[in-house]
């Protein structure tokens, strides 16, 4: 594991847009965060969008997104995974036109701030391109590998690593605090004992599994209720038969059996 870096540097985020507010990803926000990763597309983001959208249809373990009053501005994910003591920045990306003034950097430490305290220090690692690893550099993320073209469009990819105590954590969080944000999320306790910061992450990722599941069958509970409402209802008018029938029956009370028949069966028809 890399050792701890002693280089880490907080930004300077003076240039934030007003009346910021970062928050957990809702399903309503998927349109808004596609459309950044197209604002992105080529100069600094592979053609495979659908890889994107996939990753936002599955469990993860937190997605944030910041916006202003008007539009999300920007978005990026933090999967985490207890049982190895590791954790991966993903999908962190900021709309074109809002580049340069403090997002990239307020989600990157955010994201960083919520990682639990079972194990000091933690390992954070994430996939970017060459153009940008200077900026995780400033973070004191280390190339983990040789460039390599792993998508279309003909960028060299490499794979980067963070070893982070938790000191640092206290120190992200303690100044995204001094910062004129509003924050919608719960940071973990990083001073509760192991067990439970092991329990709080297990139950999150189930309940995000969970959530899924409900949301795929609320869809299949749709359909099934606009078949029921295709389906004939109650039908007026048609009475009970009230008679007695002889044995054998006579011909007038077959007959009278066969008209309520017709006139059930016309009563089902939807026009």
């Amino acid at each position: 594991m890399l050792a701890p870096s002693d280089e880490m540097q907080l930004p300077s985020l003076t240039r934030l847009p007003a009346d910021l507010r970062v928050g957990e990803y809702q399903p309503s926000d998927l349109d808004a965060c596609l459309a950044i990763y197209r604002s992105n597309v080529a100069e600094f983001l592979p053609d495979s969008i659908e890889l994107f959208e996939a990753h936002l249809s599955e469990p993860f373990s937190y997605f944030l997104v910041a916006e202003s009053l008007t539009a999300v501005l920007a978005c990026g994910g933090l999967d985490i995974r207890a049982d190895a003591n590791s954790a991966g920045l993903t999908f962190g990306m900021v709309r074109r036109d809002s580049h340069r003034c403090g997002l990239g950097s307020l989600l990157t430490l955010t994201r960083l701030a919520l990682l639990d305290g079972e194990h000091d220090p933690a390992f954070v690692g994430l996939e970017t391109t060459l153009a940008i690893e200077p900026f995780y550099q400033r973070f004191g993320f280390e190339r983990l590998s040789y460039p390599e073209q792993r998508y279309s469009g003909g960028s060299s990819y490499i794979s980067m690593g963070l070893s982070l105590s938790m000191q640092q954590r206290d120190s992200f969080r303690e100044y995204l605090a001094t910062l004129p944000v509003t924050f919608d999320i719960e940071f973990p306790n990083d001073r509760a004992g192991p067990g439970d910061v092991l329990d709080a992450v297990l139950v999150r990722t189930q309940l995000v599994a969970l959530k899924a599941l409900i949301d795929a069958q609320a869809a299949q509970i749709a359909a099934l209720q606009a078949a029921i409402a295709g389906t004939a209802s109650n039908i007026p008018g048609i009475g009970t038969l009230s008679m007695g029938v002889s044995d054998p029956p006579s011909q007038g009370e077959v007959q009278t059996i066969a008209d309520k028949v017709d006139e059930m069966i016309n009563g089902l028809i939807r026009t």
